[in-house]
């Protein structure tokens, strides 16, 4: 039998803002300059790193990636000046994402009415045209998988 999950997609809102104080260097530019992604091994974030992550901003799907490689990170600035410098000894040490090529549907699927910062959908419902927005791909994943689940 397949495993349902292995076609999941992590799928996460990226912002604007500057990443550090001072500094024009988004959470985007992480993504589509540097090709990496990261984010604190603490509750709420995945503690294993999914296959795929995709990221949203502007209302819409902007791209899907293969996870290439990850790493735990205990200073991201050590690695890249324009990341967070570690503040102190309580803060959690960090997932670090080395991205595959971004695939881009080739048409806009825009968010939808999504609540969560961070959802998880099958890879196909995000790119296949079939759902015209991120809600609706996140409904057909969460269906299929109570069907295996029942």
């Amino acid at each position: 039998m397949r495993n349902p999950q292995d076609n999941m997609v992590y799928v996460v809102s990226l912002s604007h803002k500057p990443i550090k104080q001072n500094s024009h260097y988004t959470w985007i530019d992480a993504v589509e300059k540097d090709e990496c992604y990261f984010h604190p091994l603490k509750k709420g974030w995945p503690d294993v790193p999914p296959n795929y992550i995709a990221f949203r901003y502007d209302g819409q799907l902007q791209s899907v990636h293969y996870i290439e490689s990850y790493q735990v990170v205990d200073d991201l600035s050590a690695i890249n000046e324009s990341w967070p410098e570690k503040d102190a000894d309580s803060d959690p040490d960090h997932l670090l994402y080395k991205l595959g090529p971004a695939m881009r549907p080739p048409y806009t699927v825009r968010s939808g009415p999504i609540w969560n910062r961070r959802i998880r959908c099958a890879i196909d419902t995000l790119l296949s045209g079939a759902y015209e927005n991120i809600s609706e791909a996140k409904k057909e994943t969460i269906r299929r998988l109570d069907g295996i689940n029942n």
